[in-house]
C-alpha cells in the first residue's frame, strides 16, 4: 500500500489561518457581546422595577395605616389593590409577602399574602430571596427570581406597623422579553458569523493562492539557481515583502551570475597561465636533453627558462594571496607606517630592472609623512604598482613614487611618463586577468593591489592620458585608526 499522506502547504496554512482568525475573533465577540448584551437588559429591568418600587410602595404602608392591622386578612388587601388598580398604574405584578410561623427550619418562612397577577396562591408558602431579605433588614432590595418557572426582575420595600416589619411589598416583571431579545439577537449575530467564516473561507483561499503562487515562482527561480541557470530573473510586481524579496533574489542571482562567470574565466585564465610556461619549460628541456647545444644556447634557453619559472611562482604566489582574500583569511596587521622610507626601500629594491630599461625611479615623500596600514601590505601594493610601470611602458620611461596628507588621509601615487593605458582598458583595469597588452602578465597584480588596498581600510584608483598614468592609493593617516 501506498503511504500517502496530506501535506500541509503554504495556502492551506495560510488559509487555515484566515479562518481561524476570523474564527476566534467571532467567537470571542459572540462570547463577550451577547452574555452583555444580557446583563444589560437584566439590569435595566431590576433597576426599572426599583424605580417602580420606590414611586409605588408607599401606597402599600398607606393601607397599612388605613386599616390599622397587621396584615390579617388576605381578603381585604386584595381588595384595596384591586380597588387602586395599583398593578395597572405601576405597570408590575404586585404581591405581598409576610413572614410564616414554622417550626421546621428547612420549610418555607415567607406566606403569600397577596399576589395581583395570581401566580401564587395567597395564604400559601413561599421562598423569595428579596422579600426575606427586606423583612429581615427592614431595607428596599432586588434583584432576580424564580416564580411558577419564570425568571422575574424585582424589587421591594417593606411594610411597618407601629415602627415593625410586618412584610414586603414587592414589584416584579417577567425577564421573558428580555430572553426573547437575547436569544433574536443571538441567531442574528450567528447568521452574521457564518457569512463572516464564509468570506473569511473565500478571501483566504484567494490571498493564500496568489501568495502561494508568488512563492512558487521564488522556489521555481531558487530551483534554476541551484541547477546554474542565472539568466532569468523573477518579476517584481509589488513593494510589498515578498516583492522586496523577489528583487533580493534578483540581485542575488545577478551576483552569483557574475561570480559563476567571473569563476569560470577565473579557473580558464589560470589554466592558460599555467599551462603555458609548463609547456614552454617542457620543451626547453627536451631540448636541452635531445639536442647537443653550445654553451651559449644553453645560456639562452636557462635564461628563458629562469623566467617562466620567474612567471610560475609569481602565478601561484598572486593565486594564493587572491585565495586567501575570498576566504577572508588575509592576515593584515595596520600600525603607524613611515612611507617615505618604506618608498625609497621599494624604490632600491627595482634599480637593477629599472637600470636594464634605462628608467629611473624618483622618491618624492616628505619627512613625516606617517600612514595606518599594513607595512607589508602597503609594500606589497607599491611593489605591484613599480612592476606594473616597468612591465607595461616602453624603454626609458620614468617612474615617481609620491606621497602627501590629503584630507585626514594619506595618498600614495605611483606615476610614469609612459603612453597611457587605453581608455576603453580603464573600466577593467582592476578585473582579475585583464590585461590590456601583450606584455605576457598574469592580469592579476592590480586586483590583488586593489583588495589590499579595501582590506587596509583605503582604495586604490586611476587616471590616465597620454604621457601621464597616475595609481593613487589613500590610506587613513596615523592616529586615524
Amino acid at each position: 500500500m501506498n503511504d500517502r499522506r496530506f501535506s500541509w502547504g503554504i495556502r492551506e496554512k495560510l488559509t487555515l489561518l484566515f479562518f481561524g482568525v476570523t474564527f476566534i475573533a467571532v467567537a470571542t465577540n459572540f462570547l463577550i457581546v451577547v452574555p452583555r448584551l444580557e446583563a444589560q437588559l437584566r439590569g435595566n429591568r431590576v433597576d426599572e422595577m426599583e424605580h417602580t418600587a420606590q414611586r409605588y410602595g408607599s401606597l402599600l404602608q398607606l393601607y397599612e395605616q388605613q386599616v390599622d392591622t397587621e396584615l390579617t386578612s388576605t381578603v381585604a388587601v386584595a381588595q384595596f389593590l384591586d380597588n387602586n388598580k395599583l398593578q395597572e398604574i405601576s405597570g408590575a405584578r404586585v404581591a405581598i409577602f409576610k413572614p410564616r410561623q414554622t417550626s421546621f427550619p428547612l420549610e418555607p418562612q415567607l406566606e403569600v399574602f397577596a399576589d395581583t397577577s395570581g401566580l401564587l396562591k395567597q395564604s400559601e408558602p413561599a421562598t423569595d430571596w428579596i422579600a426575606s431579605r427586606i423583612i429581615a433588614s427592614g431595607q428596599t432590595a432586588s434583584g432576580t427570581v424564580e416564580v411558577a418557572g419564570q425568571e422575574h426582575a424585582q424589587a421591594g420595600v417593606p411594610i411597618t406597623s407601629n415602627g415593625r416589619v410586618v412584610g414586603a411589598g414587592m414589584f416584579s416583571t417577567t425577564l421573558g422579553p428580555v430572553d426573547s431579545i437575547v436569544k433574536q439577537q443571538a441567531r442574528r449575530y450567528l447568521v452574521a458569523a457564518v457569512f463572516a467564516l464564509g468570506l473569511a473561507l473565500i478571501v483566504g483561499v484567494a490571498a493564500s493562492s496568489f501568495i502561494a503562487r508568488r512563492i512558487e515562482r521564488l522556489e521555481r527561480a531558487a530551483r534554476q539557481v541551484s541547477d546554474g541557470n542565472f539568466t532569468e530573473p523573477l518579476v517584481v510586481d509589488s513593494a510589498d515583502e515578498l516583492g522586496q524579496l523577489a528583487q533580493a533574489f534578483n540581485n542575488m542571482q545577478e551576483r552569483l551570475g557574475r561570480a559563476d562567470r567571473a569563476r569560470k574565466a577565473f579557473i580558464a585564465n589560470a589554466s592558460h597561465e599555467l599551462r603555458t610556461p609548463l609547456f614552454s619549460l617542457g620543451g626547453y628541456v627536451e631540448l636541452l636533453r635531445e639536442e647537443e647545444l653550445d654553451e651559449q644556447t644553453q645560456r639562452e634557453f636557462l635564461d628563458i627558462m629562469h623566467e617562466q619559472i620567474r612567471r610560475l611562482t609569481q602565478l601561484a604566489t598572486d593565486l594564493l594571496d587572491l585565495s586567501k582574500i575570498d576566504t577572508g583569511s588575509l592576515d593584515v596587521k595596520p600600525e603607524q607606517t613611515d612611507v617615505k622610507d618604506l618608498a625609497e626601500a621599494m624604490a632600491r629594491e627595482f634599480e637593477p630592472r629599472a637600470a636594464r630599461k634605462e628608467a629611473e625611479i624618483a622618491v618624492d615623500v616628505p619627512s613625516g609623512v606617517t600612514a595606518y596600514c599594513d607595512p607589508d601590505r602597503l609594500a606589497q601594493v607599491v611593489r605591484i604598482l613599480i612592476d606594473n610601470a616597468l612591465s607595461h611602458t616602453p624603454q626609458g620611461t620614468n617612474i615617481r613614487v609620491a606621497a602627501e596628507p590629503s584630507n585626514g588621509a594619506v595618498r600614495v601615487q605611483v606615476s610614469d611618463d609612459g603612453p597611457g593605458i587605453p581608455r576603453e582598458d580603464l573600466p577593467r583595469i582592476f578585473e582579475r586577468f585583464h590585461t590590456g597588452d601583450k606584455t605576457g602578465g598574469t592580469g592579476l597584480g592590480l586586483s590583488i593591489a586593489n583588495e589590499l588596498a579595501s582590506a587596509m581600510n583605503g582604495s586604490l584608483s586611476v587616471s590616465s592620458k597620454p604621457g601621464e598614468t597616475i595609481f593613487s592609493l589613500d590610506l587613513p593617516a596615523a592616529g586615524s585608526g
